[in-house]
């Protein structure tokens, strides 16, 4: 299936990009890359399960699941948004101890990082676009988590370059995370919906009514 395959790419862009993350803030003596590459790995491994539970929602029914297997696709976007609420959360604290103890930062190490992590978060953030299940459009939020937080990196790297303001970078982090939490709870809450089996948000009960009816 295409939302397979999609996931899958998505985990193999992350995986490797995580590592060449980790390598580079090493490299540049950034303890913030670091930090973000070691989230990345457990971004990595989030999408590595979601596309297991996603190729196992495809199953057909049977005698012991007679609805079929839809419902692991949801419980793989709920781990993803629960992660997603998680790393967030981490980002946040993060960034507040930024903001009181502002520490010094390489630039341009900095921006090169950022312009690879850009592109190649962009990259998975289009092959997961438009899916259909709860789970893939988890995983495309993760891929635009990630796309959006090294923007951020790129303009606060060359905002400090020329000005010194450390405290740009933590104030768009907390900026980047807030817009994230609330997708991802929205993302949770819908999925909760489904498992409470509530009427889906589109559906509308009296059209319903009418055109059942209709039926002679």
């Amino acid at each position: 299936m295409k939302s397979e395959k999609n996931i899958f790419i998505a985990f193999i862009l992350n995986l490797a990009f995580a590592i060449f993350e980790f390598i580079g803030g090493i490299f540049t003596g950034s303890v913030a890359i670091i930090s973000d590459s070691i989230h990345d790995i457990g971004d990595a491994a989030s999408i590595g399960i979601a596309f297991f539970l996603e190729k196992k929602s495809r199953k057909k029914p049977n005698e012991k699941y007679t609805y079929g297997y839809f419902g692991y696709s949801v419980i793989g976007g709920a781990i993803t948004n629960l992660i997603l609420l998680l790393g967030s959360a981490a980002v946040i604290c993060n960034a507040i101890f930024r903001l009181v103890h502002p520490s010094p930062i390489r630039y341009d190490g900095m921006i090169l990082l950022a312009v690879i992590g850009t592109a190649v978060n962009l990259i998975a953030a289009l092959v997961t676009r438009g899916g259909g299940s709860v789970n893939q459009r988890a995983i495309n939020l993760h891929m635009l988590e990630d796309v959006l937080g090294w923007v951020i990196v790129l303009i606060g790297a060359i905002l400090m370059r020329f000005t010194d303001l450390y405290v740009i970078d933590p104030l768009m982090s907390i900026g980047v995370a807030i817009f994230i939490s609330v997708n991802a709870f929205v993302g949770l809450r819908d999925i909760v919906y489904i498992f409470l089996q509530s009427v889906p948000c589109d559906a509308d009960i009296e059209d319903i009514k009418k055109h059942l009816l209709e039926i002679d």
